[in-house]
């Protein structure tokens, strides 16, 4: 499994004055693949990673991350952060 979250990664970005994108994932209890991305407040979740939502302020995506986990408390356990991959 990939790591999620490196703070070396974030340092790296930081100093290289560019903003650090996250993106809210919704991942398989069973093997922890991602199988849904946040989209936005009208659809919530996406198959399809071109429909994920980018957040440059990690607070703002706290806070979108906490809502969500609000209305699925079964499944907060695997709604996380995580840094955004650039798309291929």
């Amino acid at each position: 499994m990939r790591e999620r979250w490196s703070f070396r990664t974030l340092l790296a970005e930081q100093q290289k004055g560019r903003t650090t994108p996250y993106c809210i994932t919704l991942r398989s209890r069973t093997d922890a693949t991602i199988i849904g991305w946040y989209a936005g407040r009208n659809t919530h979740w996406s198959t399809d990673h071109k429909w994920k939502k980018r957040f440059d302020n990690r607070g703002d995506a706290v806070a979108i991350c906490h809502e969500l986990r609000n209305l699925c408390p079964r499944n907060a356990s695997i709604i996380n952060i995580e840094l955004a991959q650039d798309d291929l």
